[in-house]
């Protein structure tokens, strides 16, 4: 700013004495010099005391690295640089088809294990029936028992196994945690998501207030 104002009131100077023909002598570059000095000198003063200039200043956002609860092979990225999203917007999809067959496994062996349960839970009965004629023995009825029981803690472990593929299929898809974009999109399909914290695939720019700093010197700052 301080050369912009110099250079422009050389300018001016030079205008004067070439264009307008002003004889240049002791007197008027005298008075052209002392001018500047006291116009330059007053205009950097009023700059400094009112319009304070920092040559150091930085502008700050609240940014957080995107990884995905899971990792696997991406196959879509949907966002491109500084593009403004909303939350819950998509960022990336990884390869769903290892985490759909989980989930399908996982409700094969639940149907399997509700059948087992039926099946005992009718066996049992039936020996109760049984040794009301005293035609089971307690042996029989407390094996067939001892399988039910194991057989539904089975089916609870399936479910809480289930329940976690279905997690993990449905993070197949990475969304935006907020409202914001994403800075610098070097996230191609065919590479590997990653799941360490501060390695993020993506860099996300929260939508909030920005926060400026810069350094004064001591008499601007006053």
């Amino acid at each position: 700013m301080e050369t912009l104002i110099l250079l422009s009131y050389i300018s001016l100077c030079v205008i004067a004495f070439r264009v307008f023909k002003l004889p240049k002598n002791k007197w008027t570059l005298t008075t052209a010099g002392v001018i500047g000095i006291f116009l330059m000198g007053w205009i950097f003063l009023y700059m400094a005391m009112y319009q304070p200039v920092s040559r150091m200043a930085r502008v700050y956002s609240v940014t957080t690295p995107i990884t995905s609860q899971i990792s696997g092979l991406i196959t879509e990225v949907y966002v491109k640089d500084n593009q403004p999203l909303t939350k819950g917007q998509a960022l990336y999809q990884i390869d769903k088809i290892p985490f759909q067959a989980q989930v399908a496994q996982l409700s094969a062996q639940i149907i399997e294990t509700d059948v087992k349960i039926s099946f005992l839970d009718k066996e049992l009965k039936r020996y109760e029936d049984l040794q009301l004629s005293q035609f089971s023995s307690d042996e029989k009825i407390d094996s067939l028992n001892t399988r039910l029981i194991v057989a539904k803690q089975q089916k609870i472990s399936l479910q809480a196994s289930l329940e976690e593929a279905l997690f993990n299929l449905e993070s197949t898809t990475v969304v935006a945690p907020t409202d914001g974009y994403v800075t610098q999109v070097r996230l191609r399909p065919g590479m590997k998501s990653r799941t360490v914290p501060f390695q993020g695939n993506l860099t996300f720019v929260h939508d909030e207030e920005k926060q400026i700093f810069a350094a004064f010197k001591q008499m601007p700052a006053r």
